[in-house]
């Protein structure tokens, strides 16, 4: 079974947080040979390196990207990421 990878260059937002700090926003993929593809997100601060990691969200990659978007406009934190999740879930 093949680990989650990150979409090289596929979807990447930056967002400029303050002065210094930048984000970055991922989309993640697993795919087993013989499974449907999921797909979940990856969110890091280029400074200080701190990152969160949720893969496996969702099959559907187009809920994914809407997904990301909304987190980079609104310029989650790899801190706040797990709070935001929890709201997004109970939307769906």
């Amino acid at each position: 079974m093949a680990g989650p990878s990150v979409l090289p260059s596929f979807y990447r937002s930056q967002q400029k947080i303050a002065a210094f700090s930048f984000l970055k926003y991922f989309l993640l993929r697993k795919k087993a040979p013989s499974e449907e593809g999921k797909y979940g997100a990856m969110l890091q601060k280029r400074n200080s390196g701190e990152k969160a990691r949720v893969p496996n969200l969702s099959s559907s990659v187009v809920q994914i990207f809407r997904l990301i978007r909304r987190l980079a406009d609104y310029t989650v934190t790899p801190m706040a990421l797990m709070d935001v999740l929890a709201d997004w879930e109970r939307t769906l």
